[in-house]
This record gives C-alpha cells, structure tokens and sequence, in this order.
C-alpha cells in the first residue's frame, strides 16, 4: 500500500517535470524578447516545481482529528488526538479502564482514567511515524509519570459492529476492528 502511493507520487512529480519542459520550450520559441522568456521560465518552475511538492507534501500529511487508542490485554480503551501547534504535530491521549457490568438487567461500562498526556510529540508522515510523550498513569491509585515512544505503520484496517446472538445476558453488541497486523506478543 505504501509502496503503490509512492509510485504515484512520483509518476505524478515526472509528469509535472515533463509539463515543465514543455512549457520552456513553448517559451523559448516564442516571441518574447531574451529576457522576457528568462523571466517566464524561472516562473513557469518555480510553480510547477512548487505544485508538484505540495500535492506530494499533502499526501504524505497525517491528518488531524481523534484516533481510538485500544490495549485489549489491560481492558484500555482511549483516544489518542493529533493536533497543530506552532512547534508541529501534537498529540494528546486519554485511556481509560473499561469494566463491563450487569446493573438492573441493563449492560453498563464504567471506566476508570489510567493514563493521560497533552504533551506528545509526532514524528514521520503517512509512511510511518513515531509518537513520544510523557504521560501520567494510574498506578494502585497514584499518579506516576512514564515515558512512552510509539512507531506506528500504516496497516490495512476494517471496523464494525458485532452482535452477538445467542446470548442470554444484555450485553450482546460491540465492536470489531480487523487489522492485517500481528503482534509482537506471544500468548503462552
């Protein structure tokens, strides 16, 4: 997948040079004076020169908005935030514990905070990035800071909801995510 937007990255920056080329010699041979076709030329690359990095910049930009931030091994469940600020990419989480409960007949989760930073920073583009922050996570009911680096790749995903029937208790639809990923864990 990565590889397939690269190749059209370039393919795209090739015809733009092409286009370039183009376009000089359609100036060179026509009527300006000598330095009237410079002057046009130094323009005509510099703005497709110009465009050509920007629409490659752009796609290679991670976009801003929530992602959701899921540990299954420890029940967590959060939101991780990629936002702008004047120094670059920010990152801020907020995970919680999730605990599932029959109350009155009725599925209810309750959550519990256990971990929490605004001052994350992102590193890398759509192709692979890292996130490092210092953050603050509930440990037997203290506040302890821990340092956290990610690398994260690209993987193909797919995300629904799930019912299960057959279930006699309430709590019988959820989530499902598929991730073409396999983890570094080993279950014994």
């Amino acid at each position: 997948m990565v590889g397939h937007d690269l190749f059209w990255d370039m393919l795209s920056v090739a015809a733009s040079i092409i286009a370039m080329v183009s376009l000089i010699v359609a100036i060179i041979n026509s009527t300006l004076t000598p330095r009237g076709k410079w002057l046009v030329g130094c323009v005509s690359i510099m703005a497709v020169g110009s465009l050509s990095a920007w629409r490659m910049a752009d796609r290679l930009t991670i976009e801003k908005g929530k992602f959701e931030w899921q540990w299954a091994g420890e029940n967590w469940y959060g939101t991780v935030k990629i936002d702008d600020d004047r120094h670059g990419r920010v990152v801020a989480t907020d995970v919680h514990k999730i605990r599932k409960a029959i109350e009155n007949g009725v599925c209810v989760y309750r959550s519990e905070p256990v971990l929490w930073s605004s001052d994350g920073r992102l590193y890398g583009d759509k192709r692979g990035f890292d996130i490092e922050m210092q953050a603050i996570q509930k440990v037997d009911g203290k506040n302890v800071p821990v340092a956290l680096r990610a690398e994260l790749y690209p993987v193909e995903a797919y995300a629904g909801t799930v019912t299960y029937y057959g279930k006699k208790e309430p709590c019988n639809v959820g989530d499902m995510v598929l991730v073409r990923y396999t983890s570094g864990l080993r279950l014994r």
